[in-house]
Formats: structure tokens, C-alpha cells, sequence
């Protein structure tokens, strides 16, 4: 029974998907006073969708700072594209980063 149990311990290992963490940050341009955007390359392709999360970083302390909002679109297996979002349309000239983190299974 050792070995019978030991043979599906390996299979079951064997079946287990392998999970590769990328991160970066990068500087958002602007799309127009209401957004800015950037987009992420990721430095090794997944072989599935990914998951993204990704986080503003504000290089300014000012009040603009805790209405700004940011999504995750467009994710595929090579990248993302990121967006910092203002409601009232003043981060045109603000420097604004991004901190990104993907998830996923390769090769």
C-alpha cells in the first residue's frame, strides 16, 4: 500500500498547476484631464489570463490624491493595460505610478 499511496501522491504533485509571480511599477501618460494609462508588458508571457491587481502611487500630497481611483483592463497572457482615474478631471499634469503584481500559471 506504501507504493500504491506514494504513486498518487506523485500524481497529484504532478497535476498541481505552477503559479509565477511578475511585478513591476511603471509611470501612467496622460489620456486626457479625467485619465491616465499605461501599458504593462509582462517580462515572461503566462499560459493562461492572469490574474492583476495593480495600485496609484501619487507623487504628490495634495487633495487630489484621495479621489483617484484605478483599473485593471484589457488583461491577456502578455500584458495589461492600467488606469488612474479622476472624477473631476485634474490629473493632467500630476505624476502618477502604478504598481502592478500578476498571477498565474506557465509553461
Amino acid at each position: 500500500q506504501g507504493k500504491a499511496l506514494d504513486d498518487k501522491i506523485t500524481a497529484l504533485n504532478g497535476n498541481l498547476k505552477k503559479q509565477y509571480v511578475q511585478s513591476g511599477r511603471a509611470s501612467t501618460q496622460n489620456v486626457n484631464g479625467y485619465f491616465r494609462e499605461i501599458q504593462i508588458t509582462f517580462p515572461k508571457a503566462y499560459k493562461t489570463i492572469p490574474t492583476v491587481v495593480a495600485s496609484l502611487i501619487s507623487v504628490q500630497t495634495d487633495s487630489i490624491t484621495v479621489r483617484l481611483g484605478c483599473s485593471v483592463r484589457d488583461i491577456s497572457t502578455t500584458g495589461c493595460k492600467v488606469y488612474a482615474m479622476d472624477p473631476e478631471g485634474n490629473i493632467t499634469s500630476q505624476g502618477y505610478m502604478i504598481t502592478w503584481i500578476a498571477v498565474g500559471e506557465i509553461n
